[in-house]
Protein backbone atom coordinates (compact mmCIF):
# COMPACT_ATOMS: atom_id res chain seq x y z
CA UNK A 1 0.00 0.00 0.00
CA UNK A 2 2.66 1.94 0.79
CA UNK A 3 4.80 1.68 -2.33
CA UNK A 4 1.72 2.20 -4.62
CA UNK A 5 1.32 5.60 -2.30
CA UNK A 6 5.06 6.52 -3.36
CA UNK A 7 4.70 5.49 -6.96
CA UNK A 8 1.12 7.58 -7.40
CA UNK A 9 3.01 10.36 -5.29
CA UNK A 10 6.15 10.56 -7.41
CA UNK A 11 3.79 10.49 -10.54
CA UNK A 12 2.07 14.02 -9.46
CA UNK A 13 5.30 15.35 -8.42
CA UNK A 14 6.89 14.21 -12.01
CA UNK A 15 3.70 15.65 -14.35
CA UNK A 16 4.21 18.54 -12.16
CA UNK A 17 7.22 19.56 -12.60
CA UNK A 18 6.81 19.06 -16.59
CA UNK A 19 4.01 21.58 -16.80
CA UNK A 20 6.13 24.06 -14.56
CA UNK A 21 8.86 23.65 -17.22
CA UNK A 22 6.68 23.96 -20.16
CA UNK A 23 5.13 27.15 -18.49
CA UNK A 24 8.46 28.70 -17.50
CA UNK A 25 9.52 27.82 -20.98
CA UNK A 26 6.94 29.58 -22.40
CA UNK A 27 7.16 32.84 -20.38
CA UNK A 28 11.02 33.13 -20.88
CA UNK A 29 10.43 33.05 -24.70
CA UNK A 30 7.36 34.36 -25.14
CA UNK A 31 6.69 32.27 -28.60
CA UNK A 32 2.85 31.70 -29.11
CA UNK A 33 1.67 28.29 -29.83
CA UNK A 34 0.74 29.24 -33.27
CA UNK A 35 4.00 30.28 -34.14
CA UNK A 36 5.89 27.20 -31.91
CA UNK A 37 3.56 24.85 -34.48
CA UNK A 38 4.09 26.51 -37.49
CA UNK A 39 6.78 25.95 -39.82
CA UNK A 40 5.65 28.19 -42.11
CA UNK A 41 8.03 31.52 -42.90
CA UNK A 42 6.94 34.60 -40.61
CA UNK A 43 6.79 38.14 -41.41
CA UNK A 44 7.11 40.52 -38.88
CA UNK A 45 5.09 44.31 -39.93
CA UNK A 46 6.64 46.80 -37.42
CA UNK A 47 3.94 49.01 -38.81
CA UNK A 48 0.02 50.40 -38.14
CA UNK A 49 -1.74 47.16 -37.65
CA UNK A 50 -3.73 45.21 -39.87
CA UNK A 51 -7.10 45.19 -41.04
CA UNK A 52 -8.26 41.86 -40.79
CA UNK A 53 -11.44 42.47 -42.52
CA UNK A 54 -9.51 44.06 -45.91
CA UNK A 55 -8.89 40.29 -47.41
CA UNK A 56 -10.28 37.25 -46.74
CA UNK A 57 -6.22 35.62 -46.86
CA UNK A 58 -5.81 37.20 -43.43
CA UNK A 59 -7.99 34.55 -41.60
CA UNK A 60 -5.87 31.99 -42.10
CA UNK A 61 -2.08 33.89 -42.32
CA UNK A 62 -2.10 36.29 -39.67
CA UNK A 63 -1.45 36.09 -36.27
CA UNK A 64 -0.57 37.98 -32.87
CA UNK A 65 -2.93 39.76 -30.55
CA UNK A 66 -5.98 41.89 -30.72
CA UNK A 67 -4.43 45.15 -30.60
CA UNK A 68 -2.33 44.85 -33.15
CA UNK A 69 -5.66 43.45 -35.57
CA UNK A 70 -6.67 47.42 -36.24
CA UNK A 71 -5.42 49.68 -39.24
CA UNK A 72 -6.65 53.19 -38.83
CA UNK A 73 -4.31 53.90 -41.94
CA UNK A 74 -4.22 51.54 -43.92
CA UNK A 75 -0.19 51.56 -44.45
CA UNK A 76 0.36 48.10 -42.75
CA UNK A 77 -2.68 46.05 -44.30
CA UNK A 78 -1.04 47.41 -47.47
CA UNK A 79 2.04 45.80 -46.86
CA UNK A 80 0.67 42.79 -45.35
CA UNK A 81 -1.03 41.94 -48.75
CA UNK A 82 1.73 42.73 -50.99
CA UNK A 83 3.47 40.23 -48.70
CA UNK A 84 1.15 37.67 -49.36
CA UNK A 85 1.13 38.67 -52.52
CA UNK A 86 5.02 37.26 -53.19
CA UNK A 87 4.81 34.70 -50.70
CA UNK A 88 1.58 32.82 -49.94
CA UNK A 89 3.20 30.57 -47.88
CA UNK A 90 4.20 33.67 -45.31
CA UNK A 91 2.19 34.01 -42.05
CA UNK A 92 1.88 37.88 -41.16
CA UNK A 93 2.74 38.75 -37.84
CA UNK A 94 1.93 42.23 -37.55
CA UNK A 95 2.97 44.73 -34.60
CA UNK A 96 1.29 48.02 -34.44
CA UNK A 97 4.30 50.61 -33.45
CA UNK A 98 2.18 53.80 -34.48
CA UNK A 99 -1.14 54.96 -35.93
CA UNK A 100 0.28 56.52 -39.40
CA UNK A 101 3.91 56.86 -39.06
CA UNK A 102 4.32 59.60 -36.67
CA UNK A 103 5.30 60.00 -33.34
CA UNK A 104 7.42 57.42 -33.25
CA UNK A 105 10.25 56.92 -31.06
CA UNK A 106 13.28 54.76 -31.37
CA UNK A 107 12.35 52.35 -28.12
CA UNK A 108 8.80 51.88 -30.28
CA UNK A 109 11.12 50.45 -32.81
CA UNK A 110 13.10 48.08 -30.43
CA UNK A 111 10.44 47.27 -28.29
CA UNK A 112 8.28 46.09 -31.39
CA UNK A 113 11.62 43.84 -32.59
CA UNK A 114 12.22 42.42 -29.54
CA UNK A 115 8.59 41.16 -29.22
CA UNK A 116 9.15 39.89 -32.99
CA UNK A 117 12.41 37.83 -32.18
CA UNK A 118 10.60 36.84 -28.98
CA UNK A 119 7.85 35.16 -31.83
CA UNK A 120 10.34 33.50 -33.43
CA UNK A 121 9.95 35.45 -36.64
CA UNK A 122 11.82 34.64 -40.29
CA UNK A 123 12.37 38.14 -41.39
CA UNK A 124 11.25 41.97 -40.11
CA UNK A 125 10.08 44.52 -41.93
CA UNK A 126 10.00 48.35 -40.52
CA UNK A 127 9.04 51.05 -42.73
CA UNK A 128 9.69 54.23 -40.22
CA UNK A 129 13.11 56.14 -39.96
CA UNK A 130 13.98 58.56 -36.96
CA UNK A 131 16.00 61.74 -37.15
CA UNK A 132 14.96 64.01 -34.53
CA UNK A 133 15.41 61.20 -31.82
CA UNK A 134 18.80 59.13 -30.97
CA UNK A 135 18.06 56.18 -29.82
CA UNK A 136 19.57 54.64 -26.64
CA UNK A 137 22.43 51.64 -26.80
CA UNK A 138 19.89 49.40 -25.28
CA UNK A 139 18.06 50.13 -28.60
CA UNK A 140 20.92 49.52 -30.48
CA UNK A 141 21.73 46.06 -29.03
CA UNK A 142 18.26 44.86 -30.18
CA UNK A 143 19.03 45.48 -33.63
CA UNK A 144 22.46 43.50 -32.94
CA UNK A 145 20.54 40.69 -31.37
CA UNK A 146 18.67 40.38 -34.43
CA UNK A 147 21.84 39.98 -36.39
CA UNK A 148 23.09 37.75 -34.18
CA UNK A 149 20.23 35.48 -34.43
CA UNK A 150 20.56 35.90 -38.12
CA UNK A 151 17.10 37.81 -38.44
CA UNK A 152 17.67 39.88 -41.37
CA UNK A 153 15.61 43.32 -40.56
CA UNK A 154 14.45 44.98 -43.47
CA UNK A 155 13.98 48.87 -44.10
CA UNK A 156 12.68 51.06 -46.15
CA UNK A 157 14.96 53.67 -46.96
CA UNK A 158 12.03 56.36 -47.35
CA UNK A 159 11.40 59.87 -48.79
CA UNK A 160 12.68 62.65 -46.55
CA UNK A 161 11.62 62.61 -42.95
CA UNK A 162 9.50 64.88 -42.27
CA UNK A 163 9.55 66.45 -45.25
CA UNK A 164 9.40 64.03 -48.24
CA UNK A 165 10.37 66.20 -50.82
CA UNK A 166 13.52 66.89 -49.52
CA UNK A 167 15.40 63.40 -49.80
CA UNK A 168 17.81 62.99 -46.20
CA UNK A 169 20.75 61.00 -45.83
CA UNK A 170 20.52 57.64 -45.12
CA UNK A 171 23.26 58.02 -42.32
CA UNK A 172 20.86 60.97 -40.54
CA UNK A 173 17.95 57.99 -39.93
CA UNK A 174 17.58 55.30 -37.25
CA UNK A 175 17.74 52.21 -37.72
CA UNK A 176 18.80 53.01 -41.65
CA UNK A 177 22.20 54.24 -40.74
CA UNK A 178 23.12 50.56 -38.90
CA UNK A 179 25.10 48.35 -40.45
CA UNK A 180 23.12 45.17 -39.41
CA UNK A 181 20.42 46.01 -41.04
CA UNK A 182 18.74 45.74 -45.03
CA UNK A 183 17.74 49.07 -46.43
CA UNK A 184 15.68 48.92 -49.41
CA UNK A 185 15.02 51.43 -52.38
CA UNK A 186 12.39 51.58 -54.87
CA UNK A 187 12.90 51.49 -58.40
CA UNK A 188 11.02 51.93 -61.30
CA UNK A 189 10.67 48.98 -64.15
CA UNK A 190 13.94 50.16 -65.93
CA UNK A 191 16.03 50.39 -62.84
CA UNK A 192 15.91 53.86 -62.19
CA UNK A 193 16.07 54.77 -58.57
CA UNK A 194 13.18 56.69 -56.90
CA UNK A 195 14.82 60.41 -57.28
CA UNK A 196 12.48 61.28 -54.09
CA UNK A 197 14.52 58.68 -52.11
CA UNK A 198 17.03 58.74 -49.16
CA UNK A 199 20.22 58.21 -50.15
CA UNK A 200 23.72 57.16 -48.93
CA UNK A 201 25.96 54.30 -49.33
CA UNK A 202 23.67 52.37 -46.32
CA UNK A 203 21.21 51.69 -48.97
CA UNK A 204 21.59 47.94 -50.04
CA UNK A 205 19.26 46.99 -52.82
CA UNK A 206 16.47 48.54 -54.81
CA UNK A 207 13.41 46.21 -55.93
CA UNK A 208 11.29 47.53 -58.27
CA UNK A 209 7.64 48.43 -56.69
CA UNK A 210 5.21 50.54 -56.97
CA UNK A 211 4.13 52.89 -54.01
CA UNK A 212 7.52 53.57 -52.66
CA UNK A 213 10.35 52.09 -50.69
CA UNK A 214 7.80 51.01 -48.06
CA UNK A 215 6.32 48.50 -50.72
CA UNK A 216 9.91 47.49 -51.98
CA UNK A 217 10.77 46.75 -48.63
CA UNK A 218 8.09 44.40 -48.34
CA UNK A 219 8.65 42.80 -51.42
CA UNK A 220 12.06 41.61 -50.52
CA UNK A 221 11.28 40.70 -46.77
CA UNK A 222 9.24 38.22 -48.73
CA UNK A 223 11.65 36.94 -50.70
CA UNK A 224 14.11 36.59 -48.35
CA UNK A 225 10.84 34.99 -45.94
CA UNK A 226 10.37 32.14 -48.96
CA UNK A 227 13.91 30.85 -49.52
CA UNK A 228 15.42 31.74 -46.11
CA UNK A 229 17.91 33.20 -46.53
CA UNK A 230 19.19 36.68 -47.85
CA UNK A 231 22.27 37.13 -50.13
CA UNK A 232 24.63 39.88 -50.59
CA UNK A 233 26.49 41.39 -52.76
CA UNK A 234 27.41 44.45 -54.55
CA UNK A 235 25.74 44.99 -58.26
CA UNK A 236 23.77 41.78 -58.43
CA UNK A 237 21.00 41.61 -60.06
CA UNK A 238 18.34 38.78 -58.68
CA UNK A 239 15.51 37.28 -60.35
CA UNK A 240 12.45 35.50 -59.30
CA UNK A 241 9.48 35.11 -61.81
CA UNK A 242 8.30 38.74 -62.33
CA UNK A 243 10.30 40.02 -59.24
CA UNK A 244 13.50 41.98 -60.23
CA UNK A 245 16.18 42.56 -56.71
CA UNK A 246 19.08 44.69 -57.24
CA UNK A 247 21.95 44.68 -54.77
CA UNK A 248 23.51 48.19 -55.61
CA UNK A 249 26.79 49.43 -54.80
CA UNK A 250 25.45 52.97 -54.63
CA UNK A 251 23.01 54.68 -55.50
CA UNK A 252 22.64 55.92 -59.13
CA UNK A 253 23.72 52.14 -59.82
CA UNK A 254 27.01 53.49 -61.53
CA UNK A 255 28.68 50.38 -61.28
CA UNK A 256 26.11 47.39 -61.47
CA UNK A 257 25.87 44.95 -63.73
CA UNK A 258 23.44 42.25 -64.80
CA UNK A 259 24.24 38.86 -63.40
Amino acid sequence: MRRTCNVAFFAVLLIGGIFWLRRSFNQNTRMSPAVAASSRPIVALLDTGIDMAADSRFAESVMGDAADHIDTSGHGTALAKVVLDECPKCRILPIRVTESGGALRPSDLSAGLRRALDARASVVNISNGIVHEGPTPEDERTFEEAARESVPVVIAAGRGVPNPFRPLELSRLFPQRLKSVVVVGAASADGTLDPQSNFGPELDVAVTAEGGSSFAAARLSAWIAKRGHVRYGNAKVIKSGPSEYRWVSDPQFTSSTPE
